[in-house]
């Protein structure tokens, strides 16, 4: 029986294209068969791009149409209906899986429409698991969102750390350069992962189409043109002769911007409060970056220590880690949880589609990272002289937890969010009412709710 709670309103428009309607209808039955299939969204598609794949009930293909090979599809025409003729089809239970792109920022949605001609289609027990986010692209996006988190914290560990940590003046400004020469091969390492991240998003034909005609594009370059920025500030920095605030100031305003194009392409990135979502978003992932990207450097500092020393003592680092790292997780609660809901339409669709499985997952993770970091923090703060190996394994367990939230969240952010009209609640049914005089009895039975699953039939009998 399905679960009917809601997390939250979602009736803004998506960066995905959800499907309406089709003709012939999901689930239909028809009597003659049909010569073609329309599919109608709630947003434009690039028909150049769509794809529908017609399957008989053996599941041998009966027509199969895409994209022409080594063309581009991206800067072809839109529109919210794709039409797909059909050959002759004989009698038996169909299947046609399609995919589309949106027109607006590419993001690619698939589905499955079942019809049945000339027999009684029976459908299925329902299943919301669609296929799970392609590995190799959930991979791609892990280590994307692993370098944004490493340049945020190093920019978290320069700015709220080091001055509350470090007494040394020596110290702080080797730490100090060896954050900024993090922060320019991560971000010279982005530039070259957000090369990647185009050709998986859009394909090897469609890079000059999207640069040129899409929104995402324009969002690739505001991104590759912060990172550059950044790389050649962070060179800049290392040789400086002057105050290091003025770098620090822009460091954290070019990463915040290329972060916002991360943002900007994203499943929020569209609809009516637009602007209250990617803030939302870029929130979210501001501070849920720092967390874990400080969490990694600093078992990096770690275990450098312990193997080849360092030029600065990290265990007052980490002792100063704790209250950042506290803000950062109750900001990333509380915006996570209010993603979710613009993500996810209802409990059911959490518990039964593959994105909601997924994104507890990274609630889990996140949890378990927080409590971990919470236990390191006490440690530290009951006992100066806590080893140096427990505290890396504290932190090591932590950073792996966090790792594995990054890992979700590359998955979740090509993965189609579990809402839109699929995952609508079914509308409430009104109760049947029959009545029948037989002579000096009146019978009266009720169905209610009279929807699909269970009801209850009522039988009333009384004389008059």
């Amino acid at each position: 029986r399905a679960i009917r709670t809601d997390l939250g309103a979602c009736q803004a428009a998506s960066a995905h294209a959800f499907l309406l309607r089709s003709t012939p209808a999901d689930g239909s039955t028809l009597g003659q068969a049909p010569t073609s299939m329309t599919l109608t969204f709630d947003e434009d598609v690039l028909l150049q791009a769509g794809s529908v794949t017609l399957r008989s009930a053996d599941g041998s293909v009966v027509l199969r149409t895409g994209p022409r090979s080594g063309s581009s599809a991206i800067s072809g025409a839109a529109g919210p209906k794709l039409v797909v003729g059909f050959p002759t089809l004989g009698n038996g239970i169909y299947s046609a899986t399609w995919s589309v792109r949106s027109a607006d920022d590419l993001h690619q949605t698939t589905g499955t429409v079942s019809f049945a001609v000339g027999k009684t289609y029976r459908a299925h027990a329902l299943d919301r698991r669609e296929p799970p986010p392609p590995l190799l692209s959930s991979g791609i996006r892990w280590l994307d969102l692993t370098g944004v988190a490493l340049l945020l914290g190093a920019l978290l560990l320069m700015v709220t750390v080091v001055p509350r940590s470090l007494t040394s003046a020596v110290e702080a400004a080797g730490l100090r350069t060896t954050l900024w020469r993090v922060l320019m091969v991560i971000a010279g390492v982005e530039l070259l992962l957000g090369i990647v991240v185009l050709f998986d998003s859009v394909g090897v034909t469609n890079v000059v189409g999207a640069l040129t005609s899409a929104r995402l594009g324009r969002l690739w370059l505001l991104r590759e043109a912060g990172f550059a920025a950044t790389a050649a500030l962070s060179f800049q920095a290392i040789r400086r002769r002057g105050p290091a605030r003025p770098y620090t100031i822009t460091a954290i305003v070019l990463i915040l911007g290329a972060l916002g194009a991360i943002a900007g392409s994203s499943h929020v990135g569209v609809g009516a409060d637009r602007p209250l979502a990617l803030l939302l978003l870029l929130v979210h992932l501001s501070f849920a970056g720092a967390w874990a990207g400080a969490a990694l450097l600093l078992l990096l500092f770690l275990v450098l220590e312990r193997t080849r020393g360092v030029g600065f003592t990290v265990r007052p680092l980490l002792r100063s880690f704790g209250a950042p790292a506290a803000c950062c997780v109750a900001v990333v609660s509380v915006t996570g949880v209010a993603l979710a809901a613009r993500q996810v339409a209802s409990i059911d669709a959490l518990l039964t589609s593959t994105y909601g499985q997924i994104l507890i997952v990274k609630v889990l993770a996140v949890l378990t990272s927080g409590l971990l970091g919470l236990r390191t923090t006490i440690r530290l703060r009951r006992s100066r002289s806590a080893g140096i190996g427990s505290l890396s394994r504290g932190i090591a367990l932590e950073s792996a937890a966090l790792l594995v939230a990054l890992a979700a969240a590359g998955a979740l952010s090509v993965g189609t969010p579990a809402r839109g009209p699929a995952f609508a609640p079914p509308s409430p049914g009104r109760p049947s009412l029959v009545s029948a005089q037989l002579g000096d009895l009146l019978e009266s039975a009720v169905l209610a709710p009279n929807t699909v699953g269970q009801s209850w039939l009522r039988v009333d009998v009384s004389q008059t």
